[in-house]
């Protein structure tokens, strides 16, 4: 039987600005089991990232607020914990992979005193040789050619590719439970791309860990995750089987992007679809579904409430009125 290794429930974060406050993450549910890969996609500011900074604490709690009914790992709930607490599981139980590692990694330290910083603090009694040698494997698992000489190098000596690839290294080395991958292959060309993607599944394999990848790209979670889940305006709306991510998607914005992505073998000379309008401004959220002046089937209870999640089975689930029970009864269309 699977374990639930995260549950998190009713989570919301917002933002104070100089304009008002942004609700930027607005009662996401998500869970994940041991040895399982999910993706998050959604387009850029949908609050992928926040969501999970949130969870993990990284957010400056005096610039925003941040509530949940619960945010479960193991059987801890991450919000009672106090901060000396949550060290012990940022790095050690939970990894995280930043989406730039340009500016993530330090640029005045070595790649190899970098990736023993999380050895040294969450596996202690390691002598200098163990934890070197450890450093040298991770370097190979990675598949960096020429480890020692990685070992010795300053991050801006090593390509985009190997910098990703020390980010990963440095994420899996305390030998985490969970590693949250944030957009991990953002500005790399796709050989790399699919390069990086490829190593993640192998680490996910050999390891056991469970990996949460967030991404706005459709196709990178198209063969690699178990499950997706779709994000639009700080909300949850749709979640889906990969089997089922292409071949019937729910939520009208999950179809709407679907539909956007140009294939191979399409004529150069047509038009590509795209997603009319733009996002909602969290500022003021708008009153109902958020996607429905953009979408094309929009209904009137659309501008009323804001859409429940609703079962479509047992795996998964969508928050659109279309799928209400009543809807050939009272909802007008």
């Amino acid at each position: 039987m699977r374990r639930k290794l995260l549950e998190v429930s009713k989570l919301h974060v917002a933002f104070k600005t100089l304009y008002g406050t942004v609700q930027a993450v607005r009662g996401v549910d998500l869970s994940i089991y041991s040895h399982e890969f999910i993706g998050i996609v959604g387009e850029s500011g949908c609050g992928k990232s926040v969501m999970t900074k949130a969870i993990l604490r990284l957010l400056d709690e005096n610039n925003c607020y941040i509530s949940a009914d619960t945010i479960r790992f193991g059987n801890q709930n991450l919000l009672d914990l106090t901060e000396k607490e949550m060290q012990k599981v940022r790095g050690g139980k939970i990894g995280i992979i930043f989406q730039d590692p340009l500016t993530s990694l330090n640029p005045t330290m070595r790649i190899g005193d970098q990736i023993k910083e999380g050895l040294t603090l969450h596996k202690k009694g390691l002598s200098s040789k163990e934890v070197h040698r450890r450093v040298i494997d991770l370097l190979n698992l990675v598949k960096i050619p020429d480890p020692e000489r990685a070992y010795l190098s300053f991050p801006h000596e090593l390509s985009g590719g190997m910098r990703q690839r020390v980010m990963i290294a440095i994420a899996i080395a305390p030998s985490p439970d969970l590693i949250i991958a944030d957009e991990p292959t953002t500005a790399l060309d796709v050989t790399v791309q699919a390069q990086i993607l490829e190593l993640l599944a192998d680490i996910q394999e050999q390891t056991g860990t469970s990996i949460i990848l967030i991404t706005h790209d459709l196709s990178v979670v198209a063969t690699r995750c178990s499950r997706i889940y779709v994000m639009y305006a700080g909300q949850i709306v749709e979640k889906v089987p990969q089997k089922n991510l292409f071949s019937a998607p729910a939520h009208p914005y999950t179809r709407a992007l679907i539909d956007s992505i140009p294939h191979a073998g399409i004529d150069k000379t047509a038009h590509l679809n795209s997603i009319p309008g733009k996002p909602p401004n969290l500022l003021k959220p708008p009153q109902g579904c958020a996607f429905k002046k953009r979408c094309g089937k929009a209904m009137r209870i659309c501008s009323g409430g804001s859409p429940p999640q609703f079962d479509l089975n047992d795996e998964s689930r969508v928050a659109c009125w279309l799928y209400d029970a009543r809807r050939g009864e009272d909802i007008n269309e």
